[in-house]
Parts: C-alpha cells; sequence; structure tokens
C-alpha cells in the first residue's frame, strides 16, 4: 500500500517517555490531497491490477 500526500507539511511533533516505557512519537500532517495506491494479490501471490482511491480537500472531491 501506497500514500502520497500532496502539500504536506508536519503540523505537529511531540515525544512522550513515561518512566520506563518506551517513549513514543507523535507526529500530526496537514495536507491538501491524498492519493492511496494498493495492489491485491491472488492465491498464488500474482500482483493484481492496482487499485486506487483518494481524495482533494481542497477542491472537496474524491479522485
Amino acid at each position: 500500500m501506497e500514500y502520497t500526500l500532496y502539500d504536506c507539511l508536519i503540523n505537529h511533533y511531540r515525544i512522550v517517555a513515561v518512566g520506563d516505557e518506551e517513549p513514543q512519537e507523535n507526529i500530526s500532517l496537514s495536507f491538501s490531497r491524498c492519493e492511496i495506491t494498493y495492489k491485491d494479490h491472488d492465491a498464488t501471490n500474482k500482483t493484481g491490477s492496482p487499485q486506487r482511491a483518494g481524495y482533494d480537500l481542497a477542491k472537496a472531491t474524491r479522485l
């Protein structure tokens, strides 16, 4: 699966560590358009045709 973000900016970044626990990173992203491409596989692990979906927030339309 592949995500493509357009006009992407890091909106917020934070590292949280409590006691002896592993630290966690939190990242918020802002973007104007998102495209998602997924390549499915059959039972023999052969790649099928890619499927694409997305949304343009600036135009408020599906891709």
